[in-house]
């Protein structure tokens, strides 16, 4: 079975995207992604490295990264 049946490509109308980019542009939204960026950068920030092994030093700032590379992504679509 191939990737394409099981996870199919989706096309959004011209009328979706104008919708999308409105509601991600919303004041609100942004002070919320916002907020979820600062608790995610305090994060990646403030964690002890030195009680952790080295493995799962970089799965956390792997993890973090992956999250604030997303809500930048997001914070980025204007109307």
């Amino acid at each position: 079975m191939s990737v394409n049946k099981i996870f199919p490509s989706i096309q959004l109308t011209e009328a979706e995207i104008v919708e999308l980019q409105t509601h991600l542009s919303a004041p609100v939204v942004v002070k919320y992604l916002t907020a979820l960026a600062v608790e995610d950068s305090k994060e990646l920030l403030t964690f002890n490295a030195l009680d952790m092994p080295a493995q799962d030093i970089a799965n956390r700032h792997l993890l973090v990264t992956g999250k604030l590379e997303v809500l930048t992504t997001l914070l980025s679509i204007k109307e």
